[in-house]
């Protein structure tokens, strides 16, 4: 079956649509920089973290001291308004890292799960987390 003119357009249209939907899909500003400060903090420079995709990027190569190294950013863009994706989890283990927990977590206010095991990082949780909604850990 041939679609009519006015099929033809509802299906353009819909596609239109679903493409401005992902390509305005973005991580707001603050949420990048405060992975990025938190990458910076835990001495994870050789990471970068693209909002434009939610993908962390490899800026200089890393051995993998493990099979079970991990490091990726997850993220929601079905959360609220839906014009935005959101940061909902980080993974950084296995990679020896031997800075420190960053209280910029608090500026991730759709973080829900971190994991940062086998790492050497130092000092105490910082409070500022206790305000998060932090489910895994």
């Amino acid at each position: 079956m041939v679609p009519t003119k006015p099929e033809s357009l509802l299906l353009l249209t819909l596609s239109f649509v679903i493409l401005l939907r992902f390509t305005a899909s973005i991580v707001p500003q603050e949420e990048v920089e405060a992975v990025e400060n938190i990458l910076a903090d835990m001495n994870a420079t050789n990471w970068r973290f693209d909002g434009d995709d939610c993908s962390l990027d490899m800026v200089s190569e890393v051995p993998r001291l493990s099979q079970e190294a991990n490091a990726s950013i997850g993220c929601d863009c079905n959360i609220g308004n839906n014009t935005d994706c959101h940061v909902v989890r980080i993974i950084h283990k296995f990679y020896n890292l031997d800075g420190v927990l960053s209280p910029e977590l608090v500026k991730l206010p759709y973080l829900r799960s971190i994991d940062f095991a086998y790492n050497y990082l130092s000092g105490t949780i910082p409070p500022e987390w206790g305000s998060t909604q932090l489910q895994e850990m």
